[in-house]
């Protein structure tokens, strides 16, 4: 009998009243391994598996658990892959992991030879393909669970009901999930997984679901599941009252003399990225180089004043109570200036004054980032009959990047608004493959302003380009 209770995680998707299958899933973990779910398992099945009660099929589009290592994170994906398998014919299922040996090993070597071999009351119901680059586990129903490489081809000519990506630090950018997202887009019930420990620095697809994932706890309507066992920067990582917050398993399955030997033998850093899911604290730094900011505000008491076609981005504040507004767009001196407002709004009052203003400007490009907690905002103007371009991963990577050119080259001017200073000054950058974006959840400060100038900034220069425009000195 389980005489430990839930450790709860930092950021956690809490469980509504919906039903939810995950009874089903740990039905199928006794199925395969015996194993009853420890209740850090039990809890994010639970709320990952609800289903709308109107339709019955799943609420959650997206799933994302960030826990560290040796937490059962294996044992609980296994039965989530079987379940779906199993539930109905004809099912696609594809798991992968940092490179096809791992994937190979885990779906093959694991959940086929050591659990679902030992199983004899499920001879004849499977059979395993092993086959180098084409490993599956192929059911008598016609359903599958497969592994595919880690590239832009993944998951290519299929249409997938489940993806699970494990150990997702080990990608530096979105091109995996690039590949498998649209797989699932025809199926009625389908379902991505993201699932790591936190990398070094490098693991921009995580960090993208990170932040990803803790919008969507602003938001009751989200489809993002999200699920978060970490370390604060100032938690003490020899203290075990830390452990005991940011490892579920530890006292079931992991015992605390295990977790010392592990911190008497790793770096500091190797320890916080494995067992805290804390990245390198040196990684906070502010982007921008020293005055730079500051010499391209306009000195000018006269407003900026924006001549020829502009453009205008939008941004949510993480908190949902704002909406930033940036206009970009050339000045008549030829040098490209940037202007910031904020609507405390993020509903019907934000839609009409957007509206109002762009039919006041009559803007080039209108874009925001669905993503990043626009998609009411984008959905409500579409609606009104104002189409808006919808940032990419690759789109924001390259205006972060241009944004950073020109207020380096000082070939920006801003109005030099107080809370976007304070973001400019302040904000902390994230690795994304060789290049970098904005990092709202580790910043000290909100960052929309600074992420509408950066959407419009680098828009105009990309749709009009750097060359109508001149230095400021």
């Amino acid at each position: 009998m389980e005489t430990l209770a839930l450790t709860l995680p930092r950021f956690g998707t809490p469980r509504s009243d919906r039903p939810t299958r995950g009874p089903e899933i740990e039905a199928a973990s006794l199925l395969i391994s015996r194993q009853a779910f420890m209740p850090w398992q039990r809890y994010v099945s639970d709320i990952a598996n609800e289903v709308d009660p109107e339709t019955g099929l799943l609420w959650y589009e997206t799933v994302v658990i960030v826990v560290p290592r040796q937490q059962g994170k294996t044992t609980m994906l296994e039965p989530q892959l079987v379940a779906a398998a199993l539930r109905r014919p004809d099912i696609d299922v594809v798991y992968t992991a940092q490179d096809r040996q791992m994937s190979k090993r885990r779906l093959i070597d694991e959940l086929a030879d050591k659990r679902l071999g030992r199983r004899p009351e499920l001879s004849g119901q499977y059979k395993v393909r092993r086959s180098n680059g084409s490993e599956s586990i192929r059911w008598s129903n016609g359903s599958q669970i497969t592994t595919v490489a880690n590239t832009d081809e993944a998951g290519h000519g299929l249409t997938l009901d489940l993806a699970v990506l494990d150990e997702a630090f080990s990608h530096d950018d979105l091109t995996v999930v690039t590949a498998l997202e649209p797989t699932t887009l025809t199926r009625p019930d389908p379902q991505v997984w993201i699932v790591s420990t936190v990398g070094d620095g490098s693991d921009g697809l995580l960090q993208h679901y990170q932040e990803l994932g803790a919008r969507s706890l602003l938001d009751p309507a989200s489809k993002v599941a999200y699920f978060e066992w970490s370390a604060k920067d100032e938690d003490d990582r020899d203290d075990p009252a830390c452990w005991d917050r940011v490892m579920p398993a530890l006292g079931h399955t992991v015992d605390l003399a295990r977790i010392r030997s592990r911190r008497a033998t790793l770096t500091p850093e190797s320890f916080d990225r494995s067992y805290l899911c804390r990245r390198p604290l040196a990684e906070l730094s502010a982007k921008l180089p020293a005055g730079t900011w500051n010499e391209c505000r306009s000195t000018s008491t006269v407003p900026l004043d924006l001549v020829g076609p502009v453009v205008v981005a939008l941004d949510v504040a993480a908190d949902r109570t704002s909406t930033s507004i940036a206009v970009a767009g050339l000045q008549a001196s030829g040098v490209l200036g940037v202007l910031s407002h904020s609507i405390e709004s993020v509903s019907t009052g934000a839609v009409d004054e957007i509206l109002a203003l762009c039919a006041h400007l009559g803007p080039a490009v209108l874009l925001a980032d669905r993503r990043a907690g626009a998609g009411a905002l984008i959905d409500a103007l579409a609606i009104a009959g104002l189409p808006v371009v919808e940032v990419t991963a690759s789109m924001l990577v390259t205006y972060c990047g241009s944004m950073y050119d020109a207020i380096v080259a000082r070939e920006l001017q801003h109005d030099g608004q107080p809370a976007l200073d304070a973001a400019a000054l302040q904000a902390i950058s994230r690795p994304l493959g060789d290049a970098w974006a904005w990092d709202r959840r580790r910043s000290p400060v909100e960052l929309s302003r600074l992420i509408s100038s950066t959407l419009a900034v680098g828009s105009h220069r990309a749709t009009f380009g750097r060359s109508a425009g001149r230095g400021i000195w």
